[in-house]
This record gives structure tokens, sequence and C-alpha cells, in this order.
């Protein structure tokens, strides 16, 4: 993926968060500002969808401040996977809501936070039912109602005795056929059974367990879901049954497996030479350093290549250095046609390039050379309707056992290189 083809694929999750996401935000390390969803402004009741940090974080109940800035803290520290936290937030109608963050940070090769996305879910109807107030079926009932995530509630047999419309929407049925009935008469068997025993789990324990689980709805589509089981207590502190809070992360883990892909092409983007492909200097050094340490454990052979072509000055000089550029690229293209999928080729400066061979003696690097040189040599390059050839010379070191770093061989290799020149060039030397 080329660069601007990179930051277009970053321009369209960003307006994919902006255009999908239901209670969301999205933090960038370029300022103090946040972007929000227009759900949540309008459940906040803030002034627009860019707001400052402070004027987000002001929402926060103040008994739950401590608590939600030290989870963000620790994970943009990176002592925790994601951010998963429960507190009361302050609505536009200037009471208090319980919502559950989740979020999860960018972070770039430094391991540096540069971007953190989270959604919010409205979770008041459950801690309501935890709070034993389930005889209020009407008051949560309208609760229920005006939430975005499916919500059931059951009795200690399994059968139904609230559900919301949006889960009757997602699975296709009308609250007459599910209420009084079980999951067996709603779910397929397996989904069913699956279901039965997470309630069983939450009956036994009588704590909140919380699932992500695939399933078919309604829509034709497989969709993913964060599962908030709950126990439900009377007001006697008699359990009574169990709840459950359904959030369709579908679209969440799309984005979050787009942003692993993003950051994928970043760090491939940040290690590549642009023009050849081949790694760059930095990379090609941190990987050869990594396989000299996995020889060194394993007392493996490696082996190193320093490829220079030979004579390149002429072609930027009589023909171009487009024609130059169209050089290196094939040359670098033969070479990864050439070589292993474990054998790394990197560009060392102008026209000098080196090969990482891992578990590669010295003969066996010296049959590889030799094929590679044979296979350039025999390249031809179109340009400007012109047939371009040319040779290389090779040099071959090989890392010691007592090597700390790759210095050495190169240094060998690179020496061996210089030998092959003064000898006429097109030649692999030792």
């Amino acid at each position: 993926m080329s660069k601007a083809e990179l930051l277009e694929e970053v321009e369209r999750l960003s307006f994919f968060i902006k255009s999908t996401m239901d209670l969301a935000y999205q933090w960038e390390d370029k300022g103090d500002n946040i972007f929000i969803s227009e759900n949540l402004v309008k459940m906040l009741g803030l002034p627009g969808q860019w707001v400052k940090r402070d004027d987000l974080f002001a929402t926060v109940h103040p008994d739950d401040q401590v608590r939600y800035r030290d989870t963000i803290v620790s994970h943009f520290k990176n002592h925790r996977n994601r951010v998963v936290v429960e507190f009361r937030a302050l609505d536009a109608n200037g009471s208090y809501r319980w919502v559950n963050e989740n979020g999860v940070a960018s972070r770039d090769a430094n391991n540096r936070a540069v971007r953190y996305v989270a959604t919010l879910t409205d979770i008041s109807p459950r801690k309501l039912a935890e709070a034993g107030l389930l005889e209020s079926n009407a008051h949560l009932l309208a609760i229920m109602e005006n939430t975005s995530s499916p919500i059931t509630l059951k009795n200690t047999k399994g059968e139904y005795v609230l559900v919301n419309d949006i889960f009757c929407i997602s699975r296709g049925v009308t609250r007459h056929e599910v209420i009084g009935k079980t999951a067996f008469d709603i779910y397929p068997e397996d989904f069913a059974e699956t279901i039965a025993a997470q309630d069983e789990a939450v009956i036994k324990s009588k704590t909140s367990v919380t699932y992500e689980q695939n399933l078919l709805e309604a829509d034709g589509k497989t969709h993913t879901f964060l599962s908030d089981r709950f126990p439900i207590f009377s007001a006697d502190d008699e359990l009574i049954g169990v709840g459950s809070l359904n959030t369709d992360i579908t679209e969440r883990k799309q984005m979050e497996a787009a942003l692993r892909e993003s950051e994928k092409e970043m760090r491939l983007l940040a290690a590549t030479d642009p023009l050849t492909g081949a790694r760059n200097r930095r990379s090609f050094f941190d990987i050869g350093n990594r396989e000299l340490a996995r020889s060194n454990r394993y007392n493996r052979p490696l082996s190193l290549l320093m490829i220079d072509i030979d004579h390149f000055k002429k072609f930027n000089d009589t023909y171009g250095h487009a024609a130059g550029d169209l050089v290196l690229k094939n040359f670098a293209d033969e070479c990864i046609r050439t070589l292993r999928e474990q054998d790394t080729l990197g560009r060392l400066g102008g026209e000098e390039f080196g090969v990482i061979l891992p578990e590669i003696d010295l003969d066996r690097a010296k049959v590889t050379a030799e094929r590679l040189r044979q296979n350039l040599m025999d390249l031809e390059t179109m340009a400007d309707g012109k047939t371009l050839k040319f040779t290389v010379s090779i040099g071959i070191g090989q890392c010691a056992a007592d090597d700390v770093t790759i210095d050495r061989a190169l240094g060998q290799a690179d020496n061996a290189l210089y030998t092959a020149k003064d000898n006429g060039r097109n030649r692999v030397s030792v």
C-alpha cells in the first residue's frame, strides 16, 4: 500500500467512526480536541461534536473520576490491554447514567499511544436491576426501550420476563413470542445451550460475567456481541433471575481490525525503502541483530551478502535517473523472487544492498550468491525502448558465535565485495 493509499485508509476510518458509531469518541495525539458521535453529544448535552478533553471528563461523576482517570492512564502507559471501565456520566437532563466505556489506543513504532477510540454503552438498566429494582417493571421497561442494545431479563428457570424492542427486532420475533419462553425456543439448540450454561454460571456465582459471542441475526448477517450477564436480586436480596445486556460490537471489531491493519501498513512503510520495496537500513540492522541472537541461542549458522550493481553510475549518466531507478527496482524484485521467504533484502546505500541468510552456512551462501548473480546478469530492463542489462559483485560474510551485532560479519562481506570488484566485478567473493 502506497503512502497516499494509507492516508486515504486512515481518512476512511475517521469517517467510519463519525458516521456509524452509536455512542463513541475519538482522540488523537495532535492536541486537546476530542471528536464525539452525534448520539453522544445528545446524551451528554455537549455543545458540539468537537470538545475539549476536560469538558468530556467533567461529565464523569466526581466519585468516579479518579478511578476513570487511572484506568485511562494505565492503558496509555501500556499497563492494560484495553480500557474497560464503568462510571456515571452526567446526561443532558442533569441526571447521572451508568455507562460502560470500552476503548483501545493505536500505537506508533515506539509503542506510544497516538490515537484512542472508545465506545460507550448505557448500562443503567443493568445497574437498576442489580440494585433490586426489577419489581418496577414500568420504569425499567421505559429505560430498556431507550437504549440501543438488546436487553433481556429471565427468571431462575430461564424463562424470559422482560425483553426490549431492540432484542425482538434483532431476533425477528415479537415480545408475545418471547415472554414465558426459554432460549431454546428462540435460538438454535447449540447456541441456546451456550446461553443456558452462561446463565447457570451467573446463578451459581451470583456475580456478573461478560462473554463475547457471534450470532446469526434476523438480517442474515453474523454479528459479534459483548454480552454482560448479571444476577437479579429482589428487595430482600433473594436471587430472582438473570439479566443480559448485549452490545453489538460488530462494527467496533471491524474498526479495530482495520486499525490493526493500518498500523501494520504504517510500520511496514516506516521500515521499507520506498523505491525498491527492500528493507531500509535501520530495519535491516534490526532484523539482522534479531537473527544473530537467534543464531547464537540455537547454535545455527547465519550468513550475510553484500551486493553492489557494477558501474551503476553509467545508467544515471547515460539514460537518466528514471532509468537508474527502474534498474534498482527490477534488481530488488529479482532478488526477492530468487531468495527464500525467510531471507531479508535491505537497501544500505545508493546501489548497495545487503541480504540476511538465516540457517545458511558458508558453502550454501556461496551457492545462493552465485545463483543470484547469474539471475541478475540475465535480467533485462526496458527503458525508453532500450534494453538495459547489468551485473553485480557479491561479497559473503558469516556471523561467528561470539558476535554481539552483525557489524563484524557485514564488514567481512563488505571486504569480500571489494575483492570481487578488484578482481574484475561480476563475481562472488568470500
